[in-house]
């Protein structure tokens, strides 16, 4: 196969393309998509990409094979402008890397400036390379660092005007991620929409200061944090951020996010941790936040009593919604005493079974349970012209709301 040099396309398993010696013959394929670069055989050196010029897809596997500058750039990637998809991998087999040689590597392997989508998998440098710097890949959409374990920093990522996604796992150096990250221009990530944090072991700290005076993720529709144990204080979320729906993520090997139908103003965000959001609450960062809903397993109450004196920084709250949340047994006073609260939702939430004493909010007007059945054994709920109440039943207790208007929807039971 390796002598038809005008091959275009094929479609062949990928172990057969990857066994295939002096694959550097077909200078006019567009897709290799498994190269694994082997050291003692012939025919699977990394020069054997020099020619390949029409690529637009490329896959190098076995990078730990390639040990200098020099080396790496044989495969001349810098001169291929169509490529739009790459990805690197390294390898050690059970032998460990030595970071210097594996970042004169990577520089050797710069890609033309046109790269859309970029993955690097198992780097061991402690440092990004310079090609990662100074806006070259400035067309850049997508990117993807996994297992980047000896890096210590991450490159100025913020100054890529297109960069829609990025995806950060497994980095267990990283420390710290502050003024680095964001670059030296004044509208950091400008177009970015998806950003993860996936086993950051040692992350202790996101610079909120850093960002500062800026507006940074203007775009941005999802924000996952997971597996991060040691981190601390703030997070870094939208300015003027207006809508928050918050779900349990566990991280792992599962990289698909649940589709929503959530409005473009909507931030989702994914975490394993509810304190993440609680420090943003209560420093007042949210303090145009007009609806927020919280899904999955996550630990409600401790959440609430971080807010418990803190209120005033949430009141432009309006709209709280409760999905699938376990753990607690009664609604948390504090999230339901808010005075701009109208419209409360709780939802397959089998656990809870008594809701606030005293009272509802005095100006909730929208009231939805569904999926309850510890709270619809013990409440029963009325309409009438005053407004919607509920009676314990075995209890002297009443809790009443407004009378809403004939635009809002009145409490439902299902």
């Amino acid at each position: 196969m390796n002598k038809l040099s005008n091959l275009r396309c094929v479609d062949a398993d990928t172990e057969a393309i990857a066994a295939l010696p002096w694959i550097g013959n077909l200078i006019y394929l567009q897709e290799l998509r498994d190269y694994r670069i082997q050291r003692k055989k012939k025919g699977f050196d990394v020069g054997q990409l020099k020619l390949m010029n029409q690529l637009r897809r490329l896959c190098i596997r076995g990078l730990q094979h390639v040990e200098s500058r020099e080396q790496a750039a044989e495969a001349v990637l810098e001169d291929k402008e169509h490529l739009r998809w790459l990805e690197l991998c390294w390898n050690n087999e059970g032998k460990p890397i030595a970071p210097t040689a594996c970042k004169d590597s990577l520089e050797g392997l710069r890609p033309h400036p046109d790269l859309r989508e970029l993955k690097i998998n198992g780097y061991k440098g402690h440092r990004h390379p310079c090609w990662m710097e100074n806006k070259y890949l400035l067309g850049l959409e997508r990117l993807e660092m996994w297992s980047c374990h000896q890096l210590t920093s991450l490159p100025p990522l913020g100054e890529l005007p297109f960069l829609r996604v990025l995806h950060l796992r497994r980095m267990d150096s990283v420390e710290e991620v502050g003024a680095e990250f964001y670059g030296s221009t004044d509208a950091p990530f400008p177009s970015l929409e998806e950003l993860w944090f996936d086993n950051l072991n040692q992350w202790k700290k996101w610079d909120v200061e850093a960002k500062q005076r800026r507006e940074v993720f203007p775009r941005l529709r999802n924000l996952a944090i997971g597996n991060c144990r040691s981190l601390t204080g703030l997070i870094t979320l939208p300015s003027s951020l207006d809508e928050l729906v918050v779900r349990f993520f566990a991280g792992g090997d599962s990289w698909d996010l649940p589709e929503d139908e959530a409005s473009t103003s909507t931030l989702m965000l994914h975490v394993d941790n509810l304190s993440l959001l609680q420090r943003c609450l209560q420093e007042g960062h949210l303090t145009s936040l007009r609806r927020l809903e919280i899904r999955g397993s996550l630990d409600l109450e401790a959440f609430a009593r971080g807010l418990e004196e803190r209120l005033d920084h949430i009141s432009s709250l309006h709209h709280l919604h409760l999905t699938g949340v376990c753990r607690p047994q009664h609604l948390p006073r504090q999230l339901v005493t808010l005075l701009s609260l109208k419209s409360l939702h709780i939802v397959d939430c089998p656990e809870i079974n008594m809701l606030p004493e005293g009272s509802l909010p005095s100006n909730l007007v929208d009231l939805q349970i569904n999926g309850c059945p510890k709270l619809e054994q013990r409440y029963e709920w009325t309409t009438g012209p005053e407004g919607c109440t509920i009676h314990a039943k075995k209890i002297n207790e009443a809790l009443q709301s407004k009378t809403p208007e004939k635009s809002e929807k009145v409490y439902t039971t299902r």
